[in-house]
């Protein structure tokens, strides 16, 4: 008996350490996938709107580049004084054009100014440039477009609807143990931004007391010194001398006191600035337990409506 007493007695005084199931972790990390999944996806979309925009920057390029083509021609026919020929001609030119590109630019380089020359140079240079950016940015969104498809191989959502009943059931009372759990974690960050609001407006306001007691003082002394030295000025030297050590102690309090105040000053904006940030930590995280309760309330309607279609007890599938 005696040595049962002992036993019992330990593992009260021994804390009991909270293992997480299996099933847990497995959500825990699905829910980390999600997360992950997300912000690829949000990375995606931006790539595509960057390729958007250098395809939309590359149909400028061509098209300043034909106008300028185009302009050229018409003034080599017009040097050349063959404006009825070209008229009659410009249909086969153009039909013919695309066949022989190479020798009509060939033939307009040769007759075309410096400027001309400069400037179809740079829209080249441009347009290869552009056509470098489109290929590296096909080459990253394919990338990232394969790493997606793998991980949408092991989709959150598959074990529950390859597990039976009551390992379904098992999984809807973690949900809802989670949703729980990231709801009393708002509660408890909401609860701890108003105290950390409180506390900023209290400093405030002590600031605020402590710099009118400052003014109050400073013009306090400022009477006293103009009284003692009006007072001073009708006394012999030995009282102007106690009047200057008297001004000289005062000072020297004063100094010491708006040095207090001011360190004082500085620590509350330290303060309060620290407290700026861990509310801005907070909001930040307050977002993410917000996405994970719609995530989590969303899966919790699924099982809910799959738990109630389901008729056999072996399989149990979530829309």
């Amino acid at each position: 008996k005696q040595q049962q007493l002992l036993l019992s007695a330990n593992a009260k005084k021994k804390p009991l350490k909270r293992f997480k199931s299996k099933d847990e972790e497995w959500l825990a990390d699905q829910i980390q996938k999600l997360s992950d999944k997300q912000k690829k996806s949000e990375l995606l979309e931006k790539e595509l709107d960057k390729r958007e925009k250098i395809v939309q920057q590359m149909e400028r390029l061509h098209g300043m580049r034909s106008k300028l083509q185009s302009e050229l021609k018409a003034s080599m026919d017009e040097r050349n004084g063959s404006n009825i020929r070209d008229i009659l001609i410009s249909p086969f030119k153009q039909h013919f054009e695309a066949s022989t590109s190479q020798q009509t630019a060939t033939t307009a380089a040769a007759a075309l100014s410096k400027d001309e020359e400069a400037m179809l140079a740079e829209l080249e240079d441009r347009i290869e440039a552009c056509q470098t950016q489109l290929e590296y940015k096909n080459e990253r969104i394919s990338e990232m477009t394969t790493g997606q498809g793998d991980n949408d191989q092991g989709d959150p959502m598959v074990k529950v609807e390859n597990s039976s009943l009551p390992e379904a059931r098992t999984l809807l009372k973690l949900l809802f143990k989670m949703a729980v759990e990231v709801k009393s974690q708002e509660q408890s960050k909401e609860a701890e931004l108003e105290r950390a609001a409180l506390r900023v407006d209290d400093l405030q306001k002590h600031l605020r007391m402590e710099r009118e007691r400052n003014s109050v003082m400073r013009q306090t002394y400022e009477e006293k010194l103009q009284k003692m030295i009006a007072d001073a000025m009708t006394e012999p030297d030995d009282g102007l001398k106690l009047v200057r050590s008297a001004v000289e102690e005062r000072n020297a309090i004063l100094r010491k006191r708006c040095e207090e105040l001011e360190l004082h000053q500085l620590d509350w904006q330290r303060q309060t600035q620290q407290l700026v940030q861990r509310n801005a930590k907070y909001q930040q995280s307050m977002g993410t337990c917000r996405e994970r309760i719609k995530w989590l309330e969303t899966q919790l309607n699924a099982t809910k409506r799959g738990d109630g279609a389901t008729t056999k007890p072996t399989t149990k599938t979530i829309p």
